[in-house]
């Protein structure tokens, strides 16, 4: 019960400061944004709380920037998964295959108008990283578990 509830105060403290996206975002002061009304993964909870813990600190001659980052919510991932039938792929075939199917899946149209308001504004590299809900939570870091696709 303990943990849960540490965990539960771990994901309310991330959440703090950080706003629903819009096309503004990125005129505003904002720095942390999220797409959609699901979970955020645990890379991103840590991120937004490391923020809110920079942000309250005050050391004099010490400035740390933190650049804008947009967390699209794990109801996106779901909804990508189902519409392109791809849960039934996951456990049957081999990591080549399962990699396959995901480049030909489609995102989910709801998504891509953000996405594109979000790469029309950037004019800079741009980080694009997983963070799942199993991954780099409070109690289970899961870093270096997964392979990454470029």
């Amino acid at each position: 019960m303990a943990i849960d509830g540490q965990f539960t105060a771990y994901k309310e403290l991330a959440m703090e400061n950080i706003v629903k996206f819009d096309r503004n975002f990125w005129k505003s002061e904002e720095k942390f944004a999220y797409i959609g009304n699901g979970e955020l993964g645990g890379k991103a909870q840590g991120l937004i709380s490391v923020k809110n813990i920079v942000s309250q600190m005050n050391i004099p001659g010490i400035e740390i920037f933190i650049p804008k980052t947009v967390v699209i919510a794990t109801d996106y991932f779901d909804l990508f998964m189902e519409q392109n039938k791809l849960y039934e792929f996951t456990n049957l075939e081999s990591d080549e295959r399962i990699v396959h199917h995901f480049l030909k899946a489609d995102l989910p149209i709801q998504l891509l108008g953000d996405l594109r308001a979000i790469i029309s504004e950037i004019h800079t590299p741009l980080a694009i990283r997983s963070s799942s809900l199993l991954e780099d939570s409070l109690n289970s870091p899961f870093a270096g578990i997964y392979a990454t696709k470029m």
